[in-house]
């Protein structure tokens, strides 16, 4: 056991609600995927449940779009639908944004999984996305053909 993940182990062992005060503690664990001590925590915050989402909407308000998107892999995914509809408005405006850590795709994928949200505004969403990428990849291949002249 490496000495991370001793260290999240021996915080988590104090429990809900012991830990709410010590959020922004918890959330730093989840900055690193690659980190021992990140299945530790992510693992304890989806277990506290819906106790946990007034807790986690500063974060998804946040800069830190790494961390959101652990956030929403690892525990907004593990929570029951009611408990990620409390942050619908939150993953909304995520999944409106773009991030190079793919935030705004797992907030979409969350709300379209949980059937959070108006259909139709999800639709658009992903239509949107689906034709900047494929804009992306044309201009891509138009950049990689003028290397072959």
């Amino acid at each position: 056991m490496s000495e991370h993940e001793k260290q999240a182990q021996e915080l988590v062992a104090h429990g809900w609600p012991a830990l709410a005060d010590r959020m922004p503690e918890l959330l730093s664990w989840l900055e690193d995927p690659n980190c021992t001590a990140y299945p530790v925590v992510a693992d304890f915050l989806a277990s506290v449940g819906a106790p946990i989402v007034p807790h986690l909407r500063e974060t998804l308000a946040g800069r830190d779009d790494e961390v959101k998107g652990a956030l929403i892999r690892s525990v907004l995914g593990e929570l029951p639908r009611d408990a990620v509809a409390e942050l619908g408005a939150e993953l909304l405006r995520i999944a409106r944004g773009w991030d190079v850590e793919d935030a705004h795709i797992d907030a979409l994928d969350l709300l379209a999984r949980h059937r959070i949200g108006d259909p139709a505004v999800l639709q658009r969403l992903i239509a949107n996305k689906r034709s900047a990428c494929e804009t992306t990849l044309r201009e891509l291949a138009e950049i990689e053909a003028s290397l072959g002249e």
